[in-house]
């Protein structure tokens, strides 16, 4: 579930108003957070693959992204309608179960 109470505006970085000072700073820092969000989507199609965690979109960015960038960028998508939960779960390599999430319709159109 995804946490509506940013007190950024959409562009820049999330981060909630209980949220430590330095989270605050972190969330200042990031001027535009559309180029991650848009580097997430061309990973996901890239990766050719329909449903996906927040592992597999952490591994689909790696290098380009740092894990918690990417999280942050699956949540942004969410709230924007461009990436949404399927209702189904995949067994992680470690045994944890993980949502599997999917592009929307709104997010296969997205560039």
């Amino acid at each position: 579930m995804t946490t509506p109470s940013t007190i950024h505006p959409k562009e820049r970085g999330s981060v909630r108003a209980n949220d430590p000072v330095t989270s605050q700073w972190a969330a200042d820092s990031i001027a535009d957070a559309f180029p991650s969000q848009a580097e997430v989507v061309s990973a996901i199609r890239r990766s050719g693959r329909s449903t996906f965690t927040l592992a597999d979109v952490e591994r689909f960015t790696s290098g380009v992204l740092s894990p918690s960038r990417a999280r942050t960028a699956v949540r942004e998508l969410q709230d924007k309608g461009r990436i949404e939960e399927t209702g189904k779960y995949a067994i992680t390599a470690s045994g944890r179960r993980a949502r599997l999430l999917a592009l929307t319709k709104q997010g296969r159109a997205a560039a």
